[in-house]
C-alpha cells in the first residue's frame, strides 16, 4: 500500500510484473517555483560603468521566497542590454529562469569652439573651446580647426571641433557648435603731437579718420587736424602763416596706425 501524499508533491505509481514478482515504480513531482525579474521601462543613461537597474526574486508553490542576483550582458555602452535571473531549485523544488532587456541611452554633450579674431597678415591665434557633458573616464578631447582663407572679405571663417577617441563618442548625443574667426581689430587710439602753440591759448586736438576697413584703402586722410577749446583766431594764427598749411595724414597698414606730417 502506497501512502497518499500529504504535501504539494504529486505522486504517481505503476506496477510492473516480471515472472513471479510485481515491482512498484513510484515518482514524486517537485513543487514548482517562479522567478520574477523586473527592469525599468525607461532608458537608463550612459555612465561609462555597468548599468544594473534590475531586481529579481523567486517564490515556490509551497511558500518559499528569496532574492536573486541579476546577471547582465552588454550593459555598459549605449544600446540594448540583457538581464537574466535563475533560481536553481533544490531537492523539493523545480528551478526557473527569466530574462529581459532594457535600453542604455546616450548622454547629452557638446563641443563649443571659442570665437577669436586676428589682424590680417598675422598668424592664427590658438584655437580653443569648451567640452561639456563628457565623462572624465572616457578621456574625450577636442582638436579645433577652421575653414581655409586669409582675406578680410572672406571672413568670418568657421571654427569647428573634432573629438576623440572615436570608440566612446557613440555613447553621447553630441551637439557640435561652431564659432567664427574674424579679421580686423577695433581702431587703436588716435594720437598726435601739437607743436609751437602758446600754452595760454589752450589749443587741443581731437583726431578722427574717414570711414573704411580695407587694406586697399589704407591711406586715409583725417577729417580735421585739430579743434580748439579756446580761441579759433589764435588757432588760425598758428596753423596758417607764410602761405604754409599744416595737414595730417593717417596711414592704415594692416590695422597699424601711424601719423605723418606733410607740408605743402
Amino acid at each position: 500500500m502506497i501512502p497518499e501524499s500529504t504535501n504539494d508533491e504529486h505522486t504517481t505509481s505503476d506496477t510492473v510484473t516480471t515472472g513471479k514478482y510485481n515491482f512498484l515504480n513510484q515518482q514524486i513531482d517537485k513543487a514548482s517555483s517562479t522567478v520574477t525579474l523586473t527592469c525599468p521601462g525607461a532608458s537608463q543613461p550612459y555612465t561609462s560603468n555597468p548599468v544594473a537597474p534590475c531586481n529579481a526574486s523567486y517564490t515556490t508553490f509551497d511558500g518559499l521566497s528569496g532574492t536573486l542576483t541579476v546577471s547582465y550582458t552588454n550593459n555598459i555602452n549605449v544600446g540594448t542590454a540583457n538581464a537574466s535571473a535563475t533560481y536553481a531549485g533544490d531537492a523539493g523544488h523545480n528551478g526557473d529562469t527569466k530574462s529581459t532587456t532594457f535600453m542604455v541611452s546616450p548622454r547629452p554633450a557638446s563641443g563649443t569652439p571659442n570665437a577669436v579674431a586676428k589682424t590680417y597678415g598675422n598668424s592664427d591665434p590658438a584655437l580653443t573651446g569648451t567640452l561639456s557633458g563628457f565623462l572624465a573616464a572616457d578621456g574625450v578631447t577636442a582638436t579645433y580647426s577652421r575653414t581655409a582663407g586669409d582675406t578680410v572679405a572672406g571672413s568670418p571663417y568657421t571654427i569647428s571641433a573634432t573629438l576623440s577617441p572615436a570608440g566612446v563618442l557613440g555613447n553621447y548625443s553630441i551637439t557640435y557648435n561652431t564659432a567664427s574667426k574674424t579679421y580686423g581689430d577695433a581702431d587703436p587710439a588716435f594720437t598726435g603731437t601739437l607743436t609751437n602753440f602758446v600754452a595760454a591759448d589752450g589749443v587741443t586736438a581731437t583726431y578722427s579718420r574717414t570711414v573704411g576697413e580695407t587694406v586697399a584703402g589704407k591711406s586715409l586722410h583725417d577729417q580735421r587736424d585739430a579743434v580748439t577749446s579756446g580761441r579759433a583766431g589764435q588757432l588760425r594764427n598758428h596753423v596758417q602763416h607764410g602761405g604754409f598749411h599744416h595737414q595730417s595724414e593717417i596711414r592704415l597698414r594692416d590695422a597699424e596706425c601711424s601719423r605723418e606730417d606733410l607740408r605743402q
